[in-house]
């Protein structure tokens, strides 16, 4: 794979970049290892990227963008939650994140699994939400009813500015 190929040396930029392409390969680990590289070879003190011994912004934003993507990802119109969550980061929280088709999500996980998310979409629209377990979900202290896509995704018509959490279902 090219990808792999091209290792972990580069620039702070590139550490970014091949990062936010492991987690969107849901690799945790790969990610993991680009990140750490980062973090050693290629950031000061602030986390400001380094490139040629000069302050790149380019990698600075870009490792805060892998890092939203290893916690969350938006693309062909589902929410992924925690679609390459890292070992190391087994318990955590993460507030205000955007995503894709008018969401903002936040999400508390421990152990390495969901504890639970809260999704305010900023726009009336049909939600696809995909997790490693079965979710209920939840507005107004209500359980919702929802459609299975398939296993591990679910869809809901959301609510503009109506708030939903997801919970884990109770095995």
């Amino acid at each position: 794979m090219v990808l792999e190929q091209r290792g972990l040396e580069g620039n702070g930029w590139a550490s970014a970049w091949k990062m936010g392409c492991w987690a969107r390969l849901y690799n945790p680990e790969k990610a993991m290892d680009n990140f750490d590289y980062y973090i050693h070879n290629y950031c000061y003190n602030s986390l400001f990227s380094i490139c040629q011994r000069a302050l790149q912004v380019d990698g600075t934003f870009g490792l805060s963008a892998a890092v939203a993507e290893m916690l969350l990802q938006s693309h062909e119109n589902e929410l992924v939650l925690l679609p390459a969550l890292h070992s190391s980061w087994h318990t955590g929280d993460v507030k205000g994140l955007r995503a894709r088709g008018g969401f903002e999500v936040d999400m508390k996980w421990e152990k390495g699994r969901l504890v639970f998310a809260k999704i305010r979409p900023t726009l009336t629209t049909p939600c696809r939400i995909r997790t490693e377990d079965p979710v209920a979900i939840y507005s107004n202290g209500q359980r919702i009813d929802v459609r299975t896509l398939e296993e591990g995704l679910v869809a809901f018509d959301a609510e503009k500015d109506r708030l939903y959490e997801i919970r884990p279902m109770e095995p």
